[in-house]
């Protein structure tokens, strides 16, 4: 295990790498406030690409493993997918024909949206998460390309990022598809009567909607933070707020494929060997919530050279709003790992309790306590809120596993 993970790892450095490039071009040649642009239209599609994906990243390869019939679960769950996609178009097109978007930001959103149409669970499945982190790095090296070509143009930040979105995500769309028909992952079944397809389908909407639900209160975290951020602070500081974040998203990132790579042994050995699980699971506690976070406070300390030289000028003097992310980060990763946990013991009502508890913080913190003034004040809500809901996490698995045992 700990060879998959060091692999993983060794595959998101150009990521890693290539998202940094990609950012440091647009805030180079836009200025922050231009970066704060694209980082309000990713805000927005992040809420839209909670509905579509409907939770299926967290819980769909367990459903696959405890499946007799992978197959069925798998076409389900990507007909409720671009169902979703095409529902979502529907929605913002309403919403650009009302005017709370313009025709650039609309093109930009559904053209990010591509993204959350992946097929990440065929990789899971076969335990070949690799040959995915392979397709990512093929799409981030087209975006970097097309943003570094386009950039030189000089025109419109947002007319940018749609080309670069758009043609990249078709790109990682089609490598999706190739890697299916080659591998041909699951074993033929008799999966595509209409009848099969309808009730597996209801199935899965019915099971997986209190994860969605979950998915999209710990938005509050998130998208629905910068969207705050922008209505009360503008582009510019949202852009720094925005490119730290993207330093913290490849991390995050990294705490996922940490995940990705335990999560299938961990769905194996719940169903077969507790104590082997119990094990297996206090090593991927470890790994998730520390490795990311000395990551992030090896980038502090040298973030005024590092953010300065990459990101520009304008990123100098916010070393301690970074330093807060960090702390953050820590607590991201003490919470997905207690998240899994819920999903493997089938308690995904607690996920929703605690997501909950974050959301209702940042809208309390946004409204009444106008937290949204200083970028500082943003930083320790987003800590507070998030260890809030570990505690509520924690306190309710505790309580139900002692009502379980009596």
């Amino acid at each position: 295990m700990l060879l998959k993970v060091s692999k993983l790892l060794l595959l998101q450095i150009p990521i890693v790498l290539l998202g940094f490039f990609s950012t440091a071009i647009i805030s180079q040649n836009y200025g922050v406030s231009g970066y704060g642009q694209i980082a309000y239209v990713i805000a927005i599609s992040t809420l839209f690409i909670s509905l579509i994906r409907y939770g299926f990243d967290e819980t769909l390869i367990i459903f696959l493993k405890k499946s007799d019939n992978p197959k069925l679960i798998f076409i389900s769950s990507m007909i409720l997918r671009i169902s979703l996609y095409l529902l979502s178009i529907i929605s913002l097109f309403i919403l650009y024909v009302l005017g709370l978007f313009d025709l650039l930001q609309f093109i930009a959103i559904i053209s990010f949206l591509l993204i959350s149409l992946q097929a990440t669970a065929i990789y899971d499945f076969l335990e070949l998460q690799e040959n995915h982190l392979q397709t990512l790095i093929i799409n981030k090296i087209i975006f970097c390309f097309l943003i570094l070509i386009l950039s030189s143009i000089n025109i419109d930040v947002l007319a940018v990022f749609i080309i670069a979105s758009f043609i990249s995500n078709i790109v990682l769309l089609a490598l999706n598809l190739i890697f299916y028909f080659n591998k041909k992952p699951f074993r033929e079944h008799t999966y595509n009567s209409r009848n099969n397809l309808l009730s597996s389908s209801q199935t899965l909407l019915y099971k997986n909607f209190p994860v969605l639900i979950a998915s999209l209160l710990s938005l509050g975290l998130y998208s629905v933070n910068q969207i705050f951020l922008k209505e009360s602070i503008g582009f510019e500081l949202l852009g720094v707020f925005a490119i730290q974040f993207q330093v913290f998203n490849m991390l995050v990132v990294i705490m996922k494929q940490i995940t990705r790579a335990y999560k299938p042994s961990l769905a194996g050995f719940k169903n077969t060997s507790e104590n082997k699980f119990i094990k297996m699971y206090s090593a991927y506690f470890l790994s998730v919530a520390s490795i990311p976070f000395f990551c992030s406070l090896g980038i502090w300390l040298v973030y005024s050279e590092l953010f300065g030289l990459v990101f520009g000028p304008e990123m100098i003097g916010y070393s301690e709003i970074f330093l807060g992310l960090c702390f953050f980060l820590l607590l991201r990763g003490i919470h997905l790992a207690l998240i899994q946990l819920s999903f493997f013991n089938n308690k995904n009502s607690l996920v929703l309790i605690s997501n909950f508890t974050s959301f209702t913080t940042i809208i309390f913190g946004f409204w009444y306590l106008d937290f949204y003034q200083s970028l500082e004040h943003v930083i320790l809500l987003m800590c507070i809120a998030i260890f809030a809901s570990i505690l509520v996490l924690a306190f309710s698995f505790k309580l139900q596993q002692s009502e379980t045992s009596t």
